[in-house]
């Protein structure tokens, strides 16, 4: 008995298992264009958030304060700060994280690389993060990490 592939018609008759419907290439075609799909997804949810990170955090690192420049650079006829930190996920995408201001930091590319090493631990980043609403008892937090702890003590 012959079967096709049901995409492009190719013989599939070698194979045995009567649950195949695609030869490989098919198979691999579709298996790439569902995982770019769902890359651009995350692409565009990410640059939802991104400037609600960015701004939450004055673009500074959330750990040291470090910012590369105040300067602004203008790209197709847009103004953007060219701040020089990166936005990291606490808990990785990978590992049942999200693209939510609880799951995102903004950190400077040294301290960006501890977290991704573990050097940094997800328990340190939560304490350096600065809620969403950026105020805690009417106080705005202008400061980060262990000044936090020390304005909101003292």
């Amino acid at each position: 008995m012959m079967k096709n592939c049901i995409d492009c018609k190719a013989d599939i008759s070698y194979k045995t298992s009567n649950n195949v419907k695609r030869c490989e290439r098919c198979t691999r075609n579709r298996e790439a264009k569902l995982s770019s799909t769902k890359i651009s997804k995350r692409g565009y949810s990410i640059g939802m958030v991104k400037h609600k990170v960015i701004t939450l955090y004055s673009g500074s690192c959330a750990i040291c304060n470090w910012r590369a420049t105040d300067e602004l650079l203008t790209i197709r006829g847009k103004t953007y700060y060219s701040f020089g930190c990166e936005i990291h996920h606490i808990e990785p995408v990978s590992k049942g994280g999200d693209e939510s201001l609880s799951n995102l930091i903004l950190l400077c590319p040294n301290h960006h690389k501890q977290a991704d090493l573990g050097i940094v631990s997800k328990k340190e980043l939560r304490a350096y993060q600065i809620p969403e609403e950026g105020v805690v008892d009417n106080l705005t937090l202008k400061t980060k990490g262990a000044e936090i702890l020390d304005n909101i003590l003292n």
